[in-house]
């Protein structure tokens, strides 16, 4: 028994991620309703190529999952001068009590 070239059932995906991206560009904050809505497929179609895309919801903004060099290069600077102001100022010596 060979499993090349076996007709399979089901139509070729036909979806172009390249309008995913663009459509994602105009808005990041759409719905996946209605990004499929938008594009004339189906909603379950448009969360498969978002995860193929890399893509993750996060506060409905639609976000690369991996960070990129530049996103991790800020978070060390925020936790460096978060850090910095803890040591110069400590958090207990700012609270006000009666």
């Amino acid at each position: 028994m060979t499993l090349k070239n076996e007709p399979r059932a089901g139509l070729p995906s036909d979806f172009n991620d390249n309008i995913l991206k663009a459509v994602l560009e105009q808005n990041p904050r759409q719905s996946t309703k209605c990004i499929a809505e938008r594009l004339n497929t189906s909603q379950s179609t448009v969360i498969r190529h978002l995860e193929k895309l890399g893509k993750v919801n996060k506060l409905g903004v639609w976000v690369p999952h991996n960070l990129s060099e530049r996103n991790k290069e800020d978070r060390l600077s925020i936790i460096t001068s978060l850090r910095s102001q803890v040591k110069m100022e400590p958090f207990l010596n700012r609270i006000v009590t009666d």
